[in-house]
């Protein structure tokens, strides 16, 4: 069992700026990489009232497998309905909803071997219709992504109510009847920030939406932001599996991602594979390429790392603190992706290797 030792200072990226927090917000990580375990992120309380911390994260860790075995992916992309896919399953009699009831996401290998999560909606006794914004049989210029003939897993996702507390005691946050006097959880759709806090009674999402936002699904591969504005000590503790095999983060240009880093281990910027994508925008200056923004220290925020087509990464670290291509990206912490050309989603699945033995 490794433990890796780490302290960071998180704070949103002028992309975010509409949060406007002036305070700072400081984590310090265990992270176990056995097969199954767990994280514990301690995140610096706000030093007062009037100065709440923001920090970034993601959890990584997954739920235990329900299903594994050999599937067929259906070349029938829209034809469920709007982006959803179709995943087939022999030797397997499934009730119907069995998978909908309690959130639950599908794990597919691509054809490298690397795997991505997609939400199912629905099943039947042998199939599921997943959520998906491209093709899984699409043919982008690298080849296809996903084999029609595979293997998944299923597992159940982890949400909101998972992560941060099903019913008021188990939640760890600041409670109060309106978002601007509790912590808050934010997620990033792409285009729109989704807020989160508990009033002292149930979960409640901003903007409302449908379903209760406690089942809400946060997704391995995705970060997120967290304010904190009570003055105590908060230890986050996430249990579940540890990935076995390299994971695929969707990045679509243009625009930006929030990403997770992929795994409890933290790993450099060229094992995420960002430049490999066949439309990464490499330039000499950051100004004209695509960008990576990792939040490090206290001094200054966030480190801007871009592919400059000739030499390879390179990083523009925050003042005050000198960090090179070769050192980490902290574990369990949380990335902009910033595009600025056209990729689409089949074409931007981006891999990260597995940065330990399995």
């Amino acid at each position: 069992m490794a433990s890796l030792p780490l302290r960071r200072t998180l704070l949103p990226l002028a992309a975010v700026a509409f949060l406007a927090v002036p305070a700072e917000a400081q984590t310090s990580q265990t992270s176990y990489t056995k097969s199954s375990g767990y994280v514990q992120i301690d995140i610096t309380p706000a030093t007062s009232g009037t100065a709440p911390a923001l920090s970034a994260l993601s959890a990584t860790l997954t739920n235990p497998a329900e299903f594994a075995g050999n599937i067929t992916v259906a070349a029938d992309f829209g034809v469920p309905g709007a982006d959803q896919q179709t995943i087939n399953v022999a030797g397997v009699t499934w009730t119907g909803g069995q998978w909908t009831g309690v959130p639950h996401v599908f794990f597919i290998k691509a054809a490298s071997g690397a795997e991505e999560s997609f939400l199912i909606l629905s099943n039947t006794a042998t199939s599921v219709v997943v959520s998906t914004t491209f093709d899984l049989l699409s043919d982008p210029p690298t080849g296809g992504r996903f084999p029609a003939a595979t293997t998944g897993t299923i597992r159940k996702a982890n949400t909101i109510g998972k992560l941060f507390g099903e019913t008021p005691a188990d939640v760890p946050f600041k409670k109060f009847f309106i978002s601007a006097g509790a912590d808050n959880i934010f997620l990033f759709s792409g285009t729109l920030w989704i807020t989160y806090f508990h009033n002292g009674t149930s979960w409640v999402r901003i903007p409302a939406g449908a379903g209760d936002p406690k089942d809400d699904v946060v997704f391995t591969s995705e970060g997120m932001f967290i304010l904190r504005r009570d003055t105590g000590l908060l230890t986050l503790t996430f249990f579940g599996d540890v990935a076995s095999a390299a994971k695929i983060l969707t990045v679509p240009g243009i625009g930006l991602t929030l990403a997770s880093s992929g795994f409890p281990v933290g790993q450099t910027i060229d094992n995420y594979g960002f430049d490999s994508l066949p439309n990464w925008k490499k330039f000499f200056i950051s100004a004209g390429a695509d960008k990576v923004y990792v939040w490090y220290n206290s001094v200054n925020g966030w480190a801007t790392y871009f592919h400059n087509g000739t030499t390879g990464w390179q990083v523009i670290p925050p003042a005050g603190l000198s960090i090179t291509v070769a050192d980490p990206i902290p574990p369990d912490s949380a990335m902009f992706i910033d595009r600025i050309v056209v990729d689409t989603a089949a074409e931007s699945g981006a891999e990260v290797d597995l940065p330990y033995i399995p």
